[in-house]
């Protein structure tokens, strides 16, 4: 998106805020060279200031639905949407976009980013170079998720259009494109928010719950370990408007936010997968496995965190499940590589 493009919907979007009692004064959204936004302060603001506010009303989230008929009815009847509070608020944005400017959101859906940095959106050649680290998994899984609800979605629309108002209806060579930028956007729809926030909404006097939610202007903060470790700092004019992303190692963040924290991270960890041949004469290393409390991931398959920390190495575990990789008989298991490894 060029700059001056940019700039005018920054200014719609800034006049919708207004008109949804969003208060920043004092904050200004700032746009880098490369097209990403963040929030500044242009005053100084007091240690524990409200900084922005932003009212329920400005909130899009999943109870939106209930006041749209169409979607409704569509989450009442579909499974996958009752199970998937995050799929569920993709077809909230779906329904929003495919309105159009008819949309009351449409001014801030208008500045939300079209493209990442995660690996959701490498190219095939990108995601090699993941390999052989264990984000290269994961990034698989997450697209594998993606496709599958991509094709769902595409087959209830071309098998079933009675929810769709055919007013608005893409036609067929639209619709997978459509979709397809709509799963993939609504994981990371804000880079910065650590994905989707989270919205605390009471019910009738019960326990608060947790509502995927997007929230306008928040979002556009990027993460800063400083914002959880100096929460009542206050801030100095032109200063940067940080948030916490939340308690995360840093393949969490590349995978979901597309980059990793340039300061150390006190709550990094590495992951570790290794299995077990398929055969009979590993069944003794398993069960020496199973009476060290040592369970398999998945079928043969066992993970392992290591944290920064000292005697991370014993307390994962890991070097009792190398003692049993390499040992080729249950007697060399327990009388003579595990010696070995209690006076490394």
């Amino acid at each position: 998106m060029d700059q001056t493009r940019q700039n005018k919907r920054l200014e719609k979007f800034l006049k919708w805020s207004s008109e949804m009692a969003i208060r920043h004064d004092g904050v200004d959204i700032t746009s880098s060279g490369s097209g990403y936004l963040s929030l500044t302060v242009s005053k100084g603001f007091d240690k524990e200031a409200l900084v922005v506010d932003v009212p329920r009303e400005a909130v899009l989230s999943l109870d939106f639905a209930d006041q749209c008929f169409s979607l409704r009815v569509i989450f009442e009847n579909d499974e996958m949407i009752k199970a998937m509070d995050n799929v569920g608020l993709v077809m909230v944005l779906a329904h929003e976009i495919l309105i159009g400017e008819q949309s009351s959101w449409s001014a801030y859906l208008n500045i939300l980013p079209n493209s990442f940095t995660t690996p959701l959106f490498y190219t095939l050649e990108q995601l090699q170079t993941l390999k052989p680290s264990p984000i290269f998994e994961d990034a698989l899984n997450m697209y594998r998720s993606v496709a599958r609800q991509f094709v769902y979605f595409y087959l209830r629309i071309m098998g079933d259009s009675k929810h769709v108002n055919k007013k608005n209806r893409l036609n067929t060579a639209e619709k997978a494109p459509f979709l397809w930028v709509l799963l993939r956007q609504i994981t990371l729809v804000s880079s910065s928010t650590g994905g989707v926030c989270q919205w605390y909404q009471l019910k009738s006097g019960k326990q608060p719950d947790l509502v995927p939610s997007l929230i306008p202007f928040i979002d556009l903060a990027n993460h800063g370990q400083s914002a959880f470790e100096s929460v009542n700092t206050a801030l100095q004019p032109n200063q940067e408007v940080l948030i916490y992303y939340g308690v995360r190692n840093n393949l969490k963040f590349l995978l979901h936010n597309g980059f990793v924290p340039p300061l150390p991270n006190p709550y990094n960890t590495y992951e570790i997968k290794f299995g077990l041949p398929k055969s009979t004469d590993c069944e003794f290393k398993v069960r020496y496995l199973k009476e060290h409390h040592m369970m398999p991931y998945t079928k043969n398959v066992y993970h392992f965190v290591l944290e920064p920390c000292q005697y991370t190495l014993h307390a994962s575990f890991l070097l009792q499940f190398g003692c049993a990789f390499v040992a080729q008989t249950q007697e060399q298991l327990e009388n003579g590589v595990e010696h070995k490894a209690k006076n490394l």
